[in-house]
């Protein structure tokens, strides 16, 4: 089992569909648990984000959980491109997994880049040390506001996360 992180976002119904989010995870991991939600702006217009981080253990290998995160955004009627985005999930973290493919980077790079991201991972998961820069989350948010980042602004929302019934399993392709 590793401690897996994954971005979320949405700017289309974004209630329901980070809900979707944390129903389908919370179905095939152990451990759920959210950040709280925040808002941007959508990059290039459009109505704003709502982002969050979802925390969970999963056994899989990042490729299968990343394949297992596009079916759920498939499943939310995700269409690709465009300024409006039903359900946007990315895998940030995976343990202290680094890896580069053609598909797949591992830690993401916009954890250091973009603060609706590194934000809601650094609240979620403070002490946690980045696997390529050494230094914990908060101390790279602070760094990020050190440049004039600007915090995003909270939401007074947050998706219920389902509790599995006391014998369930989270399934799911390994």
């Amino acid at each position: 089992m590793r401690r897996v992180f994954v971005g979320a976002g949405s700017n289309v119904r974004p209630q329901q569909h980070l809900q979707v989010a944390a129903d389908a995870l919370a179905a095939q991991c152990f451990g759920l648990v959210c950040s709280p939600v925040v808002q941007s702006p959508a990059r290039g217009g459009g109505a704003p984000y709502w982002n969050a981080v979802f925390a969970f253990d999963a056994p899989q290998s990042p490729p299968a959980l990343r394949q297992r995160l596009r079916a759920i955004e498939a499943d939310a009627g995700r269409a690709r491109g465009g300024r409006c985005c039903t359900l946007d999930l990315d895998l940030l973290l995976v343990g202290d997994v680094v890896l580069e493919t053609a598909d797949l980077t591992l830690p993401r790079p916009d954890i250091l880049r973009d603060a609706f991201v590194l934000y809601p991972l650094a609240r979620l998961a403070p002490e946690l040390r980045h696997p390529t820069e050494g230094e914990t989350l908060e101390a790279l948010w602070a760094r990020q506001m050190a440049q004039g980042a600007a915090t995003p602004q909270a939401v007074d929302w947050s998706p219920a996360i389902p509790r599995p019934a006391p014998d369930a399993r989270p399934t799911g392709p390994g």
